[in-house]
């Protein structure tokens, strides 16, 4: 067996002595001056600047007021085309009505005109029997 597999062994049986050791590796890498840089390196490119996150604040703000802007201009142009069809369907709807209005007038002119007709009908039979009466009467 491999001597780094016997020490893992005995790291994963003695937690005492892995804490050690970790302790002693800790205390190398803080004091050589070698390992921090290349530590420090490594670590340095995942690390956002204050310029990176002034950049990326600068460009929410622009993504925000763009989508403000838009929105907005979405909203009034609905707004626009609610008022024109709301306008379409009220002429539409004027129109239907005054169409519907003008045959029930024309259909009661019918009507009206009928009434006359049997009237004057039911007048002039009236009329005759009357004058038949008083003829018969007089005669």
């Amino acid at each position: 067996m491999s001597l780094a597999r016997q020490l893992l062994e005995e790291f994963s049986k003695d937690n005492e002595a892995y804490q050690e050791f970790i302790r002693r590796i800790s205390v190398g890498i803080a004091q050589d001056d070698k390992v921090r840089l290349l530590i420090l390196d490594s670590v340095i490119k995942e690390v956002a600047t204050k310029s990176d996150i002034d950049a990326l604040r600068k460009e929410i703000n622009d993504l925000e007021q763009r989508l403000r802007t838009a929105t907005k201009s979405d909203i009034d142009a609905l707004r626009k085309e609610m008022r024109d069809t709301e306008q379409g369907i009220k002429t539409e709807l004027k129109s239907y009505v005054d169409v519907k209005f003008e045959s029930v007038n024309k259909r009661i002119d019918e009507i009206r005109e009928d009434m006359r007709t049997y009237f004057f009908g039911f007048l002039g039979g009236i009329l005759a029997t009357l004058i038949a009466i008083i003829l018969t009467k007089v005669f």
